[in-house]
């Protein structure tokens, strides 16, 4: 069985949150008070959000066990997968320590593997106080366990960004190659990830970096055959030094969250993060001592629901209707259509295999239309996505010879047979379209 299988969630596409309910203690200068997160009621949130899977939250086994335990049976009376963080492990413990002290938590169904570090860099490619060789040796055991994943995050691609201490080797494509296929070789990951947030500072119509990203992911991917996740941003304005500032415009929309995520899928991710899925509290801080919880977060700081809840919520819809199928393909190509689709996808051609042509119905709509080409058994995939975040556009998609068609999308499913068929797409939304031409 391959690796994408075998990191479904109970036969589903992966869908996960990256930082999640944890205990901690925290009252803002007015007053305001850090919520107890460990409650049926943030669970109940998370799984109706349709998140099956939980990557990272604060609390770490070594320092407060009760707060990961009780994580540990929430996430199991919800059906939610999770990662532990228990800094106790660590490399050059040999295999039947890793494996005893894990069993004071791995009972639990929920658990479903280690978080092993978020962001490491190397002697290639980004920050150093946290090394990647530091976790060849714990990655390697972990990921030698059945059912167990070891996970690492690692930094994203940013051609046009100058690094810490103005280190422009993070300008370099090469170099971050090398960290990847380091990653990759000495680690035995089971998957790959990294967190490219598009909308900090560009859009979709300067998204180029951001496709250069998931082509990079995509051929380690499938060089290694392990899927590639890809983190989605849930707000913006990150907070890390955790000081008073401003409110800018909130960003980005629903409809470039739901884009952010058809492209992923399209250019071949097998499993979608959201980040972060709860805001972390230091992320709201604002002047004399206001909070703003509007600024990201699935579920605000404040427990609520945020501002993104129901567009994640849609989104993930998409995700259970077309992600059991995304999981057993292989993409081959991308089908770029339209101005700014061409602009930003340059490798990509206008046709590929059995798909002859796309016509708008607007030509003249900049923003066209992206489609990944993938390999299914003996069958073609394409899935298809509307560049264009404010307007609905409509497609037809004109084939070599009549196959029966599939259509798949959380709004549709329908099957017709022909040499072509037409879709109407809301801003940002996919659809799956699965061919059967021996017929």
């Amino acid at each position: 069985m391959r690796q994408k299988s075998m990191l479904s969630i109970d036969g589903h596409m992966p869908i996960i949150g990256f930082y999640g309910p944890h205990e901690c203690d925290y009252t803002s200068p007015k007053g305001w008070k850090l919520p107890n997160y460990l409650t049926d009621e943030c669970y109940q949130l998370i799984r109706e959000s349709g998140i099956n899977l939980i990557s990272y939250c604060e609390n770490d086994y070594a320092k407060n066990p009760g707060a990961v335990i009780r994580s540990l049976e929430l996430a199991e009376k919800y059906g939610i997968g999770m990662y532990v963080t228990d800094s106790g492990l660590a490399s050059g413990m040999d295999t039947e320590a890793i494996v005893k002290r894990m069993q004071e938590y791995s009972h639990f169904k929920s658990f479903r593997g280690i978080k092993v570090c978020d962001e490491p860099g190397s002697a290639s490619y980004g920050d150093q106080s946290r090394r990647l060789p530091d976790y060849y040796d714990l990655m390697q055991k972990l990921n030698a366990m059945n059912g167990i994943n070891g996970y690492i995050n690692l930094y994203a691609f940013h051609p046009n960004w100058i690094g810490l201490g103005n280190n422009t080797i993070w300008l370099d494509r090469d170099h971050f190659e090398v960290y990847v296929d380091e990653y990759c070789s000495n680690c035995s990951p089971k998957m790959l990830s990294e967190d490219y947030y598009i909308f900090d500072e560009h859009s979709v119509e300067t998204s180029k970096a951001y496709f250069e990203n998931l082509e990079i992911m995509n051929l380690y991917a499938q060089k290694y055959d392990i899927p590639y996740w890809v983190h989605i941003q849930v707000g913006g304005q990150w907070n890390d030094a955790a000081k008073a500032v401003e409110t800018v415009k909130y960003y980005p929309t629903s409809a470039e969250v739901q884009w952010n995520v058809n492209t992923s899928l399209a250019c071949g991710a097998k499993g979608i993060q959201y980040f972060p899925m709860i805001q972390p509290y230091f992320f709201a801080f604002a002047p004399d001592g206001e909070m703003d919880f509007d600024r990201n977060g699935m579920i605000r700081a404040d427990g609520k629901k945020g501002q993104w809840y129901g567009c994640v919520q849609s989104i993930n819809k998409q995700i259970y209707a077309v992600g059991s199928y995304l999981l057993q393909m292989d993409l081959k190509h991308m089908v770029a259509k339209g101005y700014y689709a061409a602009l930003n996808l340059p490798k990509a051609s206008e046709n590929y295999g059995a798909l002859k042509n796309i016509i708008l119905a607007d030509p003249d709509n900049l923003y066209g239309v992206i489609v990944g080409c993938f390999s299914y058994g003996e069958q073609e995939a394409y899935y298809v996505v509307n560049n264009d975040v404010k307007y609905s556009q409509s497609f037809t998609i004109e084939l070599e010879k009549a196959c029966v068609i599939q259509m798949i999308s959380s709004e549709i499913q329908e099957t017709i047979q022909g040499t072509r068929c037409e879709m109407s797409l809301k801003p940002g939304s996919g659809v799956l379209v699965i061919l059967n031409c021996n017929v």
